[in-house]
């Protein structure tokens, strides 16, 4: 965490600053021996992450070298010095600027550096602006006057394993924790563990950005491998001992908010319920909701945003079921949510539902098995993929009237809306993907995407369509914008349905020849995760 007043620009990433130990201290930080070939930098100042240093008998890696070019510079010379190895490899654990942002600055004379594919994608969001923030805040010192940014050259979704020489350093993603992006650096040969900010020495962390349940199980997953040498993120130096600490002050945490919460104490009640007494000597940081009663709200948020087990209903009742016809498919609303238009394709014809009576209101003879409608913009009519009949079709709802219709090629499926009345519709037998204008009712643009292409999916702006091909195993990256395809990723066997997830960070996939779920960066295009757990025979659709 930063102080605002340095970095007025993103969000508070760093706390203040902490005694160093008694080595003399540098201008940007100390390195502290911690034992055969590690060591922690243990940054100066209030502005900066800790670092860390592991080496093997070739090549030596640093983690999180800290904010400015000089401080990861400094980094990179103090590893150097003390392995006598050159630094070959550096890893960030997380996108936070006073982690990550000096060695992205500092251009192409630097280690090969590694980060979580979610974590490269918030610094191509961010990083330009943060470091336009660093330099007016500090005058473009430390070499933040004219800032080019570089990302990572490699990531790492999984696990990673580095070889130093005689030293394996493996490199891993333990699941939403911290933020959506961590990475731990861990080598099992030296007892080593780098862990960012998901370890904090004798303070309180920021939290609400990932996962606080899932922090907890990640710490007891660190303590258990019973560390020799641990390095915080802020503060310290730190032993194995601080680790354990910290895990006790989350588990502590998370039980007396899980408790208060199930006992049905509102918010309120529960922060002031909290007991901690235990960690009455934690840093706390306000300005960052790095306290007792901010972590406690972000642990708040999630346990009472989290979805239902299976077989819950939480609360949902079935309020009525209507006879809309056989095989219905997609459903659409009215620009005002009052109708909804139900595609019956077995049933060549698009049912209308009063949404507020839950009534079936009338319906359109539609020939040519409808998969989609969707309301026209003058609220009088309709346009529909009729898949057999190898068009959009569009007709008027007053009395079934066919008004006209664009030729798509063979099978045009489901409609993805993009906005301002703007569609996405795949052609399953013409290996092609048109955008519709609704508008206009025209056909604005074609692309050759991948074969057999099942319904796309878009990004919240727009911008980006992910379009998978079936019979080939591929998904199709289209930068609509740029009017583009920018990739082609092989995902498995037979992916049908998919969306982009909340954020636009990734694109899941039903790969249904394989019974799993893919996982598409969208920055990036890579696949950077697999789910096969609890998903169950042939999956259609996300």
């Amino acid at each position: 965490m930063l102080r605002s007043s340095l970095l007025p620009v993103t969000a508070a990433l760093v706390l203040l600053g902490t005694a160093l130990p008694t080595q003399a201290q540098e201008e940007f930080g100390t390195l502290v021996p911690r034992g055969p070939g590690v060591w922690a930098w243990i940054a100066s100042g209030d502005n900066s992450s800790n670092g860390a240093v592991i080496a093997g008998e070739d090549a030596a890696l640093i983690v999180d070298p800290g904010l400015t070019p000089a401080r990861a510079e400094a980094l990179i010379n103090a590893a150097r010095e003390a392995s006598g190895k050159p630094v070959l490899w550096a890893v960030i654990t997380h996108w936070h600027p006073d982690h990550s942002l000096g060695i992205t600055c500092m251009g192409d004379d630097r280690p090969t550096l590694v980060s979580h594919p979610m974590a490269r994608r918030r610094l191509a969001e961010q990083a330009a602006r943060q470091a336009r923030g660093v330099a007016q805040a500090t005058g473009g010192a430390e070499g933040m006057d004219g800032c080019t940014v570089r990302l990572p050259d490699e990531t790492v979704s999984d696990t990673r394993t580095i070889d130093l020489g005689g030293v394996q350093v493996e490199v891993f993603h333990p699941g939403l924790a911290h933020t959506e992006g961590d990475l731990l650096v861990w080598s099992p040969q030296l007892g080593a563990l780098a862990t960012g900010d998901l370890f904090m020495h004798e303070a309180s962390p920021q939290a609400g950005e990932g996962s606080t349940l899932n922090w907890v199980e990640v710490l007891n997953d660190l303590v258990d491998r019973s560390p020799r040498a641990v390095v915080a993120g802020h503060f310290g130096p730190s032993e194995p001992v601080d680790l354990i600490r910290f895990r006790d002050y989350m588990a502590s945490l998370t039980t007396q908010v899980s408790d208060g919460i199930e006992s049905g104490a509102s918010d309120e009640e529960v922060i002031a319920g909290l007991d901690m007494t235990a960690f009455s000597t934690f840093l706390q940081s306000p300005q960052y909701r790095a306290t007792f009663s901010g972590n406690a709200t972000a642990i708040i948020r999630e346990l009472r945003n989290r979805p239902a087990e299976r077989g819950v209903t939480a609360g949902f009742d079935r309020l009525a079921m209507l006879d809309v016809g056989l095989n219905p498919h997609q459903i659409a609303f009215s620009d005002d949510g009052a109708t909804a238009f139900v595609s019956a394709a077995g049933s060549d014809k698009i049912t209308l539902v009063d949404v507020a009576d839950l009534s079936v209101s009338g319906s359109v003879a539609v020939s040519g098995t409808p998969l989609a409608a969707v309301p026209m913009p003058d609220g009088v009519s309709l346009a529909v993929t009729r898949f057999q009949g190898e068009e959009i079709a569009h007709y008027r709802l007053e009395d079934g009237a066919e008004l006209g219709a664009l030729a798509t090629g063979g099978a045009p499926s489901l409609l993805t809306p993009i906005g301002d009345h703007r569609y996405l519709v795949s052609v399953e037998r013409a290996d092609r993907m048109w955008v519709f204008d609704a508008n206009t009712f025209t056909l604005e643009k074609s692309y050759d995407v991948g074969d057999r292409p099942f319904p796309a999916a878009a990004t919240s702006d727009g911008r980006l369509a992910f379009v998978p091909g079936y019979d080939d195993g591929t998904v199709t990256v289209i930068d609509l914008w740029n009017e583009r395809v920018d990739a082609t990723v092989e995902v498995g066997t037979t992916p049908s349905g998919g969306v982009v997830l909340p954020g636009d960070v990734e694109y899941a996939v039903a790969v249904r020849g394989e019974d799993r779920i893919a996982f598409i960066n969208t920055a990036s295009h890579q696949v950077v995760g697999s789910l096969s757990e609890g998903i169950g025979d042939s999956p259609f659709s996300v």
